[in-house]
This record gives structure tokens, sequence and C-alpha cells, in this order.
């Protein structure tokens, strides 16, 4: 999924600065791949759409997921 450059809602960048969490490019590209997202993504899948590193996407998720911005779903195992 190619990633169309818009911006983040201000109600989510505000939210992220009150938790003291700054807009990186890199957190700005995860979180509008995911807010275009049509179907959960893993991290993984996260991780290969984006321009970010491993640990960028894991501490974005961790933090979207503090401000009850992002839900984690967890799968069985093989689903």
């Amino acid at each position: 999924m190619s990633i169309k450059k818009k911006e983040i809602p201000p109600y989510i960048a505000e939210i992220i600065a009150r938790k003291g969490g700054r807009m990186t490019s890199a957190r700005k590209d995860i979180i509008l791949y995911l807010l275009q997202s049509k179907t959960p993504q893993s991290i993984q899948e996260v991780v290969q759409s984006v321009h970010a590193d491993e640990v960028s996407v894991y501490r974005t998720i961790a933090l979207l997921k503090s401000c009850g911005l992002l839900e984690e779903i967890i799968f069985p195992h093989g689903a």
C-alpha cells in the first residue's frame, strides 16, 4: 500500500503531544499508513510498508495504544 502524503488529523497530533510524543516523519508515515489500512496490520506489514525501522514501528504502536488511539487484536495461532 502506498502512503498518500496528507496530514495527520489534528486531534491525533494533540493527543500524542499531550503524552510527550513528537511527530517525527517516521511516526507520521506509520500513523498515515494505519489510518489508510482497511484491515488489521501486523508489525511486519507496517515495517515493510513504511520507511521506518522496526523499533520505530514498535514504539509508535505502543504510544498509540497508550493514548487509546489503537487497539491490539490478537488472533488465534494459525488464523
